[in-house]
């Protein structure tokens, strides 16, 4: 085992089990791959092209569809 390691579990043994389980969750979050993201200014070319009606329906049919599941439709 490498010292760091070595050092990396000595200081997670001195630390209080809820806070091993905040290492280990931040060790998988490193562990999993990042989708590339867009920057909010290449974003900014689709602000104002839905109208409030649009924005307020898209948000009322999320909100409906959210927690059913169609078991035929997959």
């Amino acid at each position: 085992m490498s010292s760091l390691i070595q050092e990396i579990d000595r200081e997670i043994l001195g630390l209080p089990e809820i806070q091993q389980r905040q290492v280990l969750d931040f060790v998988w979050q490193l562990r999993t791959p990042r989708l590339p993201g867009v920057r909010g200014d290449q974003m900014l070319r689709f602000a104002g092209i839905l109208s409030t009606e649009d924005a307020a329906s898209m948000l009322s049919s999320t909100v409906e569809g959210c927690g059913k599941i169609d078991h035929d439709g997959w």
